[in-house]
């Protein structure tokens, strides 16, 4: 059998599969949500992983899960393995995020009129306002043409959701035709063998299995895992900086950082998010991206540049 592929004579295999990256047949790229790490990455590249990291608490779950509402409103197949929380829990948040981008309620906060979405935490105790009932139902009925993909959640409660491998997740992806797939987190998916005998051997197995599946499926796969707690990072006081983690204090494995296209820390603090580009093949290491977070009325987005960034920071902080 041949082996690889020639680079002077398989010219005319080389110009096929151009014409069909130029026709979008070939690979598609999801655009993320944030304008900045579509200038810094060019966008989800189909075939990759990538890897996203912070503390405890800032905000994994709900930056990743933007991503994945982003790529299914731009007509993806996307697949949600919720390792570590509720079906209900991570659907009241979706809805609090997709609503938030129709504009459905407008909320004030601090003074401030805002488009927003139906609470989360009102979803999640089923404490709406009577007078937002109905409108949440007829928002859940425009659902179908407000996102034209598709959304399958496997979450950390379903009853029938026992194998959660690698080789499970491939099912899953081919049953769901999925074009975009979470894991989150990475550390509570049945681990592959460790084979190497070495510490950590079973997880970073399990990273280097991910990154072949990507490729393998033609799928973006964005993996969360958890970055290590700081206890230098308040002062005296009790305070602490806005400020992403390095690239160093990846917890669990370093090897969803070799193994990714790019990687993001992120961190949250009072209403403002940031995500920064610890690596990124095709460029952007270093960039950083400035968020308004205030996740629980829908509102996630990147921060607008000059003066109506300057007005919106002083009216909202």
């Amino acid at each position: 059998k041949k082996v690889g592929v020639d680079l002077k004579q398989d010219t005319d295999v080389f110009l096929a599969e151009y014409k069909r990256r130029k026709l979008g047949q070939s690979f598609k790229i999801w655009r993320s949500k944030f304008p900045s790490i579509n200038e810094s990455v060019g966008g989800y590249l189909s075939g990759n992983m990538y890897t996203w990291y912070g503390r405890s608490g800032r905000g994994k779950s709900v930056f990743v899960m933007e991503e994945a509402l982003e790529a299914a409103m731009q007509g993806a197949n996307v697949l949600i393995w919720a390792l570590e929380m509720s079906w209900f829990e991570w659907m009241s948040r979706a809805y609090a995020s997709l609503s938030g981008r129709a504009g459905a309620v407008v909320a004030q906060i601090d003074g401030v009129d805002y488009d927003a979405g139906f609470q989360n935490r009102e979803l999640l105790t089923g404490k709406l306002p009577p007078e937002f009932e109905e409108g949440f139902k007829t928002f859940l009925e425009g659902l179908p043409e407000f996102v034209s993909g598709s959304i399958t959640l496997r979450a950390v409660d379903d009853e029938n959701f026992y194998s959660r491998d690698v080789k499970q997740l491939e099912a899953d992806i081919i049953a769901t035709k999925a074009d975009v797939v979470v894991v989150d987190p990475i550390y509570y998916m049945d681990y592959e063998a460790n084979t190497s005998k070495t510490a950590g051997g079973d997880a970073a197995a399990t990273s280097k299995r991910l990154r072949q599946l990507a490729g393998r499926t033609q799928t973006v796969i964005h993996v969360v895992t958890q970055a290590d707690e700081d206890k230098k990072e308040k002062d005296n006081d009790g305070n602490r900086e806005l400020k992403a983690p390095t690239r160093a204090e990846i917890k669990k494995t370093k090897a969803v950082l070799e193994d990714a296209n790019a990687v993001f820390g992120i961190d949250t603090l009072d209403g403002r998010g940031i995500i920064e580009l610890g690596k990124g093949r095709s460029g952007g290491e270093g960039d950083t991206v400035e968020i308004l977070y205030l996740p629980n009325y829908g509102i996630v987005r990147e921060m607008e540049t000059g003066e109506v960034a300057a007005e919106q920071f002083e009216s909202v902080f």
